[in-house]
């Protein structure tokens, strides 16, 4: 459970690090801090939309294992955002949190954590990249004739990941797939399957609505 909400869950690497990063095949070597720029121009897309819709796919990988793919969808506008897989929804209007598990008819509210919120909304890597991460440019390539550029991030503090990959449509400027790469060897890939820029979409679409879930027990954990 914790590798999907992760997904809703990126500033110079040292010399070491980008000397130890394996370059895709056919990529192209760039300027090293060419990572900055290319999280700049993404981060300053993205803030400035209304809101998002994602569409994603999650793939595990463990020693050239792969698990089943998981099917999920982020909502996101400014700081709220809805995360919905497979028996869990997430809702946090940014201040609260919600998260309702309808087979167990419960539904547990925290407060609103931002050193959390990352781990639950992929947006915040991109928005919040230049504190929680070094970044490193690892190349340019092509993936099925579109050019996509590889940045990874380096967290700053102790996290059971040591990167997080981001493989960027460089025409559109849209996040095709997010790989964080942890200690252990496993490799969690969210792959953006479809991405819906401003859908319209009002405050209380991410809060949970207890009138509609009369029977569900309810799990106050603020106090």
């Amino acid at each position: 459970m914790k590798k999907i909400v992760m997904l809703c869950a990126c500033i110079c690497a040292c010399q070491l690090l980008l000397a130890q990063q394996p370059r895709p095949e056919n990529a192209k070597r760039v300027p090293a801090d060419e990572s900055q720029a290319i999280l700049k121009n993404l981060q300053n897309k993205w803030q400035g939309l209304q809101a998002v819709k994602i569409s994603f796919t999650l793939q595990s990988e463990t020693k050239g294992k792969k698990s089943d793919p998981i099917k999920g969808t982020l909502w996101s506008k400014g700081k709220a955002y809805k995360l919905q897989i497979p028996n869990q929804t997430i809702y946090c209007d940014g201040k609260t949190l919600w998260n309702f598990l309808p087979q167990n008819g419960e539904v547990s509210i925290n407060r609103y954590e931002e050193t959390e919120d990352m781990m639950q909304n992929p947006l915040k890597i991109i928005e919040n990249y230049e504190k929680h991460y070094r970044s490193a440019f690892i190349g340019e390539t092509a993936e099925k004739g579109v050019a996509v550029q590889i940045v990874d991030l380096y967290p700053k503090q102790v996290q059971s990941y040591f990167k997080i990959r981001l493989v960027i449509d460089k025409k559109k400027l849209v996040p095709l797939r997010i790989s964080f790469h942890e200690k252990d060897g496993q490799v969690d890939t969210y792959y953006l399957d479809q991405t819906q820029l401003n859908p319209a979409l009002n405050d209380s679409f991410f809060v949970f609505d207890e009138k509609q879930h009369p029977n569900v027990e309810i799990i106050d954990m603020r106090e």
